[in-house]
């Protein structure tokens, strides 16, 4: 326990500078602002192989990673409600050693049940990652966080390399914003777009991650749910009144059309607090796409809630369920 607490504390944040991605926000972020310890919750991709068949390794997993925690406060260096997509590789602990990165990957076994949690132990600056210059971070996985029932179980040292920034959205805590009224969410799905899995989907059940769209800081808990959608429950309306290519009968159609990583739904029948729980029931949603279509489904369930905060400064548990 000695040796492993050693190495916890000894891992360092690397800086990558990457030119080619230039991102604004509303308000500033200089270089090296926003100093803390900055955790992420990892929400795999599915269909993937981790373990490389040449050489009985461990790769890389895929998958989305939430900033694990935001907060409202205007003074806070967690200001910011983030979703970046990377992967993140086991490092050597003994040696050559790699332990494999054991959470289980979905939807063949349920998401987490627990919380897996990754968090560069010493400080960095959210900024840099803001403006896309900081896309290596070297840390720990962890089972479990702050606000699981058990003590958090570091598992692995890891690498997470960070590719996209797909959800970035500064936390405005003035009491003037305007409370959402109806329940929103933004969507990433389970299997990655860009994958050949994400090109030639052939079943019309589908699995999502669903997180709340932070808005205001009274009403507010960053909630993210396993979703499923049977998109031959769903149907498409083309908002400017010509032919905007909805999709008919081909499952894989229907993914294209709601595949969008950061695809804001809103459900008009349920109100934006309290969040969803975990329920057989069928819900509604629509969501607009960059094609302009308005796709409503009627088919949404919450299979599992994988997190849940509540605001402003999202350090205790919901009590949704």
């Amino acid at each position: 326990m000695k040796l492993l607490t050693c190495l916890l504390v000894s891992v360092a944040v690397v800086v990558v500078v990457v030119d080619s991605q230039n991102y604004t926000y509303p308000v500033p972020t200089p270089p090296g602002g926003r100093l803390a310890v900055h955790g992420w919750l990892i929400l795999p991709f599915s269909d993937q192989i981790v373990i490389n068949p040449s050489t009985d390794k461990p790769g890389p997993v895929r998958g989305w990673f939430f900033h694990h925690v935001s907060e409202f406060p205007a003074s806070s260096p967690h200001d910011f409600h983030l979703m970046v997509k990377g992967s993140i590789r086991s490092l050597p602990t003994a040696g050559s050693e790699v332990a494999t990165l054991a959470f289980p990957l979905p939807p063949a076994i349920p998401p987490y049940r627990v919380e897996w949690t990754f968090t560069p132990p010493p400080p960095f600056s959210l900024n840099d990652l803001l403006n896309g210059a900081l896309t290596r971070l070297d840390g720990v996985v962890f089972n479990g966080s702050f606000d699981t029932s058990y003590e958090r179980i570091p598992t692995n040292l890891a690498t997470l390399h960070i590719e996209d920034l797909p959800t970035a959205i500064w936390l405005n805590s003035s009491s003037e914003v305007p409370v959402y009224q109806n329940l929103q969410f933004f969507s990433y799905p389970f299997i990655e777009p860009e994958s050949p899995y994400g090109q030639n989907v052939t079943a019309s059940l589908l699995n999502f991650y669903f997180a709340h769209e932070l808005n205001a800081p009274i009403t507010d808990y960053d909630q993210i749910v396993w979703m499923t959608i049977d998109t031959q429950q769903c149907k498409c309306e083309c908002l400017d009144g010509g032919d905007c290519g909805c999709p008919t009968t081909s499952p894989n159609d229907w993914y294209q059309a709601i595949n969008t990583q950061s695809q804001r739904w809103v459900f008009p029948d349920l109100p934006n607090y309290p969040g969803l729980k975990v329920t057989k029931d069928e819900l509604t949603a629509y969501a607009i796409n960059d094609k302009n279509q308005q796709i409503t489904c009627n088919s949404l369930i919450v299979k599992e809630e994988m997190h849940c905060c509540v605001g402003p400064y999202f350090f205790d548990r919901c009590d949704f369920n």
